[in-house]
């Protein structure tokens, strides 16, 4: 399971406890500087501890706002591993 720091990290805490997964990982993903204050999107690499592998990612975050921070990672996760499943709480339309 990978959440995208902060916001995901206690929905994904929760969704581990659950679901009984052991491995929870978290990626830092930037969009915002504060409220309302968009910046680029970038992905903070030394936050990436999970290895290459044929399985999946739940990928858990609050918000999908723009669809910036979710496409991100897809785009960093997704040659890396098979299947990537994404929650989000709450869709901004």
């Amino acid at each position: 399971m990978l959440y995208i720091e902060r916001g995901g990290m206690a929905i994904a805490k929760m969704l581990a406890d659950k679901l009984g997964a052991k491995e929870l990982y978290g990626v830092q993903i930037v969009a915002y500087t504060g409220i309302n204050e968009r910046t680029g999107t970038y992905v903070l690499p030394h936050y990436i501890a999970l290895e290459e592998g044929n399985g999946y990612i739940l990928l858990v975050d609050d918000i999908a706002d723009s669809g910036k921070t979710i496409k991100v990672a897809l785009d960093t996760f997704s040659k890396r591993f098979k299947r990537i499943v994404n929650i989000s709480l709450y869709i901004k339309a």
